[in-house]
């Protein structure tokens, strides 16, 4: 027998899935780092050279865009806050009497490779959708490392990374999750102002409680990944152009057959 069949049978037998680890994060060594905030602490005043407008839970189109930047409000461990109006996006959120242990960073790149990377993990989700309209200009890197609520414990915490990939439009959330810390204190999802609505239910959470089996689940085929749409609209799916490549062919034809052509072939000539 040979040294790879007797893996797979003990791969089958033992019943071991594969996972994500940090290796497969998205990663850009010329990215620019924003902010790292450790444990509770929380860095403020940031801000985005974009704008972001069609965002699901907001009414108003434009409610993200500010006249150069788009503000990111604080950070705080596993929570972005951006404004205006306050719009929360908690990859792992605690709530306010708990603690975090942990850390927060979030970069900003425009790697080519990347943004292309990016666009087909959402293609993958989302096949229909033209790839021109969605391309994303900017990925906002979000990574939360050891996160978890238990201060002063020594427990593994939330080791993930959420990728925004925004052209300012159109914007979907990539997210890799390699062990997730999971307790009553934990939860995930967009919120409003102060909590009070859940504005985007992840896929990886129930009722904006994070799942215990985040790590291991999927929707788009790999365990431990999620492709979120966070847009208040999605862009029409393309045109075929089929049917007018085959009326120009009829009318090129019926030109060089008889001289005559139907009015409506006058677009082709």
């Amino acid at each position: 027998m040979s040294v790879f069949l007797k893996l797979f049978l003990i791969f089958c037998i033992s019943g071991s899935s594969f996972s994500l680890d940090r290796d497969d994060f998205y990663q850009d060594s010329s990215a620019t780092t924003l902010a790292t905030v450790s444990d509770s602490g929380s860095a403020s005043g940031l801000s985005l050279p974009l704008t972001i407008t069609n965002i699901r839970g907001l009414s108003d189109d434009s409610a993200l865009a500010g006249a150069a930047f788009l503000l990111f409000k604080k950070i705080t461990g596993g929570l972005l806050t951006l404004s205006l109006p306050i719009y929360n996006i908690g990859l792992q959120r605690r709530t306010v009497a708990a603690g975090y242990s942990g850390s927060s960073t979030l970069k900003i790149s425009v790697d080519v490779l990347l943004r292309n990377k990016a666009l087909n993990d959402i293609k993958a989700k989302f096949p229909a959708l033209n790839g021109d309209s969605i391309y994303p200009t900017h990925l906002l890197l979000f990574e939360v490392d050891d996160l978890h609520t238990n201060v002063g414990t020594d427990l593994d915490g939330t080791i993930a990374q959420l990728v925004l990939a925004t052209n300012g439009r159109y914007t979907f959330g990539i997210v890799l999750i390699v062990h997730v810390f999971s307790s009553a204190g934990t939860f995930t999802g967009s919120y409003n102002d102060d909590f009070s609505q859940l504005l985007v239910e992840y896929p990886f959470a129930t009722n904006g409680a994070l799942n215990s089996n985040a790590a291991t689940e999927s929707n788009v085929d790999t365990p431990g990944k999620y492709v979120i749409d966070f847009n208040d609209a999605l862009p029409p799916p393309p045109v075929c152009q089929c049917k007018k490549r085959l009326e120009a062919l009829a009318c090129h034809t019926m030109k060089q057959m008889s001289g005559n052509i139907l009015s409506f072939c006058s677009q082709y000539m």
